[in-house]
């Protein structure tokens, strides 16, 4: 009888201690020591996250609203736990199965604000204390306000503030403000740095502010993708101020920790991107504790286990952004046309007085090595491209520059001016034109054909 109404003089550990008080006495509700800082508050890495890896997207782009955005991850894991009730002393390991899902839905209400919702469980199942530590599931609903306040090519900074009640325990309601701003930096186009700075107002009911802890997170982290696998490196550190500061705190006593996520994924299938198996290692470290179970100590966590994300973002950007470039194609349009039409015929396309010209095609002449003894090239009378003679050295036999002084040979008669058919008359040169090509006004829409090229002729000649 006396010991149903006494505590134990010693706890060997903090689930031993809450839950040994005596039936007839309410005993102290206190949160779970497996569900750390960084579980019940996460930092915005699952957004992170998916700026490298988007996972797998639902294609309801026609059946759900443009404005409408929203992720589901759920991770189902197994961990090596190896100080369980987190004890500066004597730590005790565990081996713990984990179900975590957690869902958000969205609306943009604006280009860059959006509200939205949020709920999100724990339930861990242990295996060496299960008596101890499996009764308390975490959840947590919440509803929040995101504002993009910059986004550039590789800079953006986002504003938000979330409102959440928090259930930990049997008997223990806690409500949390939690206004954040976060900022990400695209180093390569598969790799982002990111950090936030989350302030946690802990109270009893919803909107009363920090009446029972005061709790600042810091975090940094890079997220880097390489084929198909995503590493992700994260740092948070977290100041919880609670006694004497603030006198309803779950736990009472302060402390500070630091937890670090080493973690490398890798998707099941390439058809199912957002299926990942991961396996990730969590470092914890407690200080200004005064050794109080539940705070104090140094944990390692090894997780392994299957993620898998789905999500639908907003459109709207892009929409807008694909408005903005049509504007700018009209206007663009509309300066060209209004610039053009005081051309005449730019209606038609068709400027009056403008000819088509064409390029001649003109036989080589042979050379003198390839020229027979005693004998001549003949151009053939159709021939219109031959260059009209400008030199002398140019001009037809038979002229008084080719004799010299005493020249007495004869031409035959086969080859006399007499004897050949007048040549045509070359057509008259353009003067715009350059000097080996040829001007044709034909119209725009005649075909044109050149002629085909003709065989050389060698005649013989007559000495």
């Amino acid at each position: 009888m006396l010991a149903s109404f006494s505590l134990p003089v010693a706890a060997q550990s903090v689930g031993d201690a809450v839950r040994a008080a005596p039936i007839n006495v309410p005993s102290l509700s206190a949160p779970s020591p497996g569900v750390l800082p960084t579980d019940a508050t996460k930092p915005p890495i699952n957004e992170d996250r998916a700026l490298i890896n988007p996972g797998w997207r639902l294609r309801l782009r026609q059946r759900l609203p443009a404005r409408l955005w929203f992720t589901s991850v759920t991770e189902v894991s197994n961990r090596l736990d190896t100080n369980v009730f987190l004890q500066y002393k004597e730590p005790q390991p565990d081996y713990v199965f984990r179900v975590q899902p957690n869902i958000t839905v969205g609306y943009n209400i604006f280009d860059k604000t959006s509200v939205y919702a949020n709920w999100f469980l724990i339930k861990d199942t242990y295996t060496v204390h299960p008596k101890i530590l499996n009764f308390p599931t975490t959840q947590s609903v919440s509803m929040g306000l995101r504002h993009q306040l910059y986004s550039g090519k590789k800079f953006g900074v986002q504003l938000d503030c979330q409102a959440r009640e928090l259930f930990q325990n049997k008997g223990l309601r806690q409500a949390d403000l939690l206004p954040s701003v976060s900022m990400t930096y695209f180093l390569t186009p598969k790799s982002v740095l990111f950090a936030s700075v989350l302030l946690q107002m802990r109270s009893g009911q919803l909107f009363q502010g920090p009446t029972r802890e005061l709790d600042p997170f810091y975090t940094v982290g890079y997220v880097a993708r390489k084929g198909q696998w995503t590493f992700t490196f994260t740092d948070t550190l977290v100041t919880n101020f609670r006694e004497p500061h603030f006198p309803y705190s779950r736990p009472r006593h302060g402390n500070v920790s630091m937890i670090a996520d080493f973690e490398v994924a890798r998707p099941v299938m390439k058809k199912y991107p957002g299926l990942q198996a991961y396996l990730r290692a969590e470092p914890v470290f407690n200080w200004r504790s005064a050794k109080t179970p539940g705070l104090s100590g140094f944990d390692f966590r090894l997780y392994g286990g299957l993620r898998l994300l789905v999500s639908k973002p907003s459109y709207i950007g892009t929409i807008h952004k694909l408005k903005q470039q049509l504007r700018k194609q009209e206007e663009e349009a509309k300066k060209l046309r209004s610039g053009a039409g005081a051309m005449p015929g730019a209606a038609t396309g068709a400027v009056p007085g403008a000819t088509l010209t064409a390029p001649s095609i003109s036989q080589p002449a042979p050379s003198d090595a390839d020229k027979p003894t005693g004998s001549t090239s003949e151009t053939p009378a159709g021939n219109t491209s031959q260059p009209a003679p400008s030199d002398a050295s140019e001009k037809p036999a038979g002229s008084a520059v080719d004799k010299p002084a005493g020249s007495t040979s004869e031409t035959p008669a086969e080859n006399t001016p007499e004897a050949q058919p007048a040549p045509a008359a070359p057509p008259k040169a353009d003067p715009g034109a350059s000097e080996d090509s040829t001007s044709i006004n034909v119209p725009f829409d005649t075909p044109i054909r050149l002629p085909q090229k003709e065989s050389l002729s060698v005649p013989e000649v007559q000495s």
